[in-house]
């Protein structure tokens, strides 16, 4: 019987340590995912305020599908941009009164 103890209490010690490594792992996967997510979210407020400048903060994802993202918005930031050059200022900051009809 105390081996039977001792191989049990062997087998919770193993199995929290299991359970304790898989959280941290959980945890940095969920930090690595939301990182970019969140300043990617950062960048699309700034872009709503046409705070393009702002927006070009988020650093590159190491996670393909989030990067492919990243880039496509900052094409985007790009045509929003040379789109402005051609657009009056009151236009693009919603002051409809002072636009010429």
């Amino acid at each position: 019987t105390n081996d039977i103890e001792t191989g049990l209490t062997r087998s919770r010690i193993i199995t929290a340590c299991v359970l304790v490594t898989l959280i941290g792992l959980s945890l940095l996967a969920s930090k690595l995912l939301s990182t970019p997510i969140t300043a990617l979210l950062q960048d699309m407020q700034h872009v709503s305020e046409m705070d393009l400048s702002a927006a070009r903060s988020s650093a590159s994802s190491g996670i393909k599908e989030i990067a492919e993202i990243q880039v496509s918005f900052h094409k985007m930031i790009d045509n929003l941009e040379e789109y402005r050059a051609f657009v009056p200022s009151a236009v693009l900051l919603g002051d409809s009164s002072n636009v010429c009809t």
